[in-house]
């Protein structure tokens, strides 16, 4: 079954690494990748989706494009209705119950982490396994709609290097080096991720190291908390002092975890290094009250 997986970016510059991430684990020749912005004509946009006459078209869904993808899903039902379409990505995971209610035309939603869950569905969809036997998927059955909430979190050391012959030198590059984060903030959907899981030091060094061949010169992570564990923290630091070239690395980092050890590690690197600094509120009261203590 051809599988298609929509990414539609803010910017042209962006790349989006949750489908990528999900081709890249799957390895499946029937899955393609395909991108737009959320300033192209959706009625294009719709058109291009169209003419790779996907059997299964899977949306990554965020803040910026879900109006989009909502449009764009609609329409494809209307143009092929036996298409089958999925929705994930954190702006559908944690409501996803309300949008099938709502939404006649999204038939699964994957709930949190999709590499393994994905696939899994593939193989729902080829007669291959039972769909109560993933976790981690909203779908209906019969007029009802069934929640299996997610279980177990994807091995980071098994997705494999998702940027392959690409031409990145003037792209904004996505990448994680782990999942989860170790504050609750009432405000933030990543509270809901109680675990903190880390890819190992040598395969990110190897990845890195291909972003430096590549000629990227921006590479985003998207690790909630860059120094949430110092020690893996520093060492990351020295991956990317003994790297060739000239390659930016954007971290985002929590301020009441610097220290004097972090400080000191952060010599040379001056050049190499982007910092996003999460700081709600230096009112005392407000961070309890939001659980950011």
């Amino acid at each position: 079954m051809k599988t298609l997986l929509v990414g539609i970016n803010a910017k042209y510059i962006h790349t989006n690494l949750a489908i990528r991430n999900i081709a890249a684990y799957l390895n499946d020749e029937d899955i393609s990748i395909y991108e737009a912005t959320i300033n192209d004509s959706l009625d294009e946009i719709l058109e291009d989706i169209m003419s790779y006459n996907a059997d299964i078209i899977g949306f990554s869904c965020y803040l910026w494009n879900i109006e989009d993808v909502l449009y764009i899903a609609e329409n494809i039902k209307k143009l092929k209705s036996k298409t089958v379409i999925v929705l994930g990505g954190p702006e559908v995971s944690y409501d996803a119950e309300d949008f099938l209610n709502k939404k006649q035309y999204i038939d699964y939603i994957i709930l949190s982490e999709g590499e393994e869950r994905f696939g899994k569905l593939l193989k729902v969809l080829r007669g291959n396994e039972t769909i109560d036997s993933i976790d981690g998927i909203a779908y209906r059955s019969d007029k009802n709609i069934l929640v299996n909430p997610p279980k177990e979190y994807v091995d980071l050391n098994k997705i494999p290097f998702s940027y392959v012959d690409e031409d990145l030198e003037h792209k904004l590059v996505y990448y994680e080096t782990s999942r989860g984060c170790i504050f609750r903030c009432a405000f933030c959907l990543s509270s809901l991720e109680t675990d903190v899981r880390f890819a190992n030091i040598e395969k990110v060094r190897q990845d890195f190291l291909r972003f430096a061949q590549m000629g990227v010169k921006v590479v985003k992570l998207v690790d909630r908390s860059f120094n949430c564990n110092l020690t893996r923290a520093l060492e990351l630091l020295e991956v990317i002092r003994e790297l060739p070239g000239s390659t930016v690395f954007h971290c985002e980092i929590n301020p009441e975890l610097v220290n004097e050890d972090f400080i000191k590690a952060l010599k040379g690197l001056e050049d190499r290094l982007q910092f996003e600094v999460g700081i709600q509120s230096t009112n005392t009261k407000t961070l309890r009250e939001i659980s950011r203590t």
